[in-house]
């Protein structure tokens, strides 16, 4: 429940303490002493995926999943931990980049965002009789009862959740980890174990939208349509990936609304671990980045072959009948 042995980013919690106010614990809190010895730091997707990075959870393999499924392609390196591929139409590529009219790349980094809720989180747990009660803020209580009941070895029909009201969200309440903490503090005290998040430490310990570098390749005819595309987009999901709610563990899959119709395509999704606040789904998961990304790389496209940026995207807008760029038919 507790970093006790790496502290993978500045939000990990080291220390737990129960007390009678906030400012005895605050005081308490003070007193602690705590040993670091520091470790390489990896604050960018990118260099998490370089072949000298140190890897930040050795021990992926062995981790529990709350959720069946997962990637739909190997991960190609140990910091990454998911990963999608989507691919239809030829399977090379290259020969079609190179007989194209026109070839261009781009790559688009957009930044993490926290998602701004409007109260900081909370909880309050307490035990009767043997049953743990929760009252929370969170908009998944049945996955908090099923995360809660696998970390404190309990069956969930002795968890009780009780869902409070959100007080705004926007995709930042649907995974905590407050409970778990508060359960073990109420066991050890045999007393109701309340916490009141502060915002400081919530823009601290995240979640937030996920930091991202897309790059987009795409190859036109001469007349403007779309012949062959292929994406390699890198999420920055921070020091744990839990907070996905996906069985992917990688934001929504917003390439299903991207709207173009390309006959061929590859697209590779993964989802890095770095050393910073983990990311969770935030409003419109990865639509920001796959649609921001997009829309300039369809304009930059039409301009550089002189065609108008409203007739290139109407001409190559997917009809009823026709593939989206996941290969579903619309």
């Amino acid at each position: 429940i507790l970093a006790s042995d790496t502290v993978r980013f500045i939000g990990d919690r080291v220390v737990a303490i129960a007390a009678e106010t906030r400012e005895i614990a605050e005081i308490a809190a003070r007193a602690v002493v705590v040993g670091y010895e520091p470790l390489s730091p990896l604050l960018d997707a990118r260099a998490a995926t370089g072949p000298n990075a140190p890897v930040l959870h050795p021990e992926f393999d062995s981790y529990h999943r709350m959720r069946e499924g997962g990637s739909s392609a190997a991960r190609p390196h140990p910091n990454v931990y998911a990963a999608l591929t989507i691919a239809y139409g030829d399977a090379d590529l290259e020969p079609l980049f190179a007989a194209a009219f026109r070839v261009m790349e781009h790559t688009f980094e957009s930044p993490r965002q926290h998602a701004g809720f409007i109260e900081p989180r909370s909880a309050m747990v307490w035990i009767d009789n043997g049953v743990v009660h929760v009252q929370s803020p969170t908009k998944g209580p049945f996955m908090l009862r099923r995360e809660m009941a696998h970390a404190i070895g309990l069956p969930e029909e002795r968890i009780v959740i009780e869902p409070a009201a959100i007080g705004g969200d926007f995709g930042g309440k649907g995974f905590t980890v407050d409970e778990i903490t508060c359960y073990f503090l109420a066991l050890a005290t045999g007393r109701p174990v309340r916490y009141i998040g502060i915002h400081s430490d919530e823009l601290r310990r995240g979640p937030t939208r996920h930091r991202s570098f897309v790059t987009l390749r795409s190859a036109v005819d001469a007349s403007g349509m779309l012949v062959a595309h292929q994406s390699r987009v890198l999420y920055d999901g921070g020091a744990y990936a839990a907070p996905k709610i996906m069985a992917s563990l990688l934001p929504g899959n917003a390439y299903a609304a991207v709207p173009y119709r390309v006959p061929n395509v590859r697209i590779d999704i993964h989802g890095v671990y770095t050393t910073t606040l983990p990311a969770a789904h935030v409003r419109g998961p990865g639509d920001f980045q796959t649609f921001s990304a997009w829309e300039q790389h369809v304009e930059i496209i039409a301009r550089s072959i002189g065609m108008d940026p409203l007739e290139f995207r109407l001409q190559n807008l997917a009809a009823d009948g026709e593939r989206m760029l996941t290969g579903e038919v619309i």
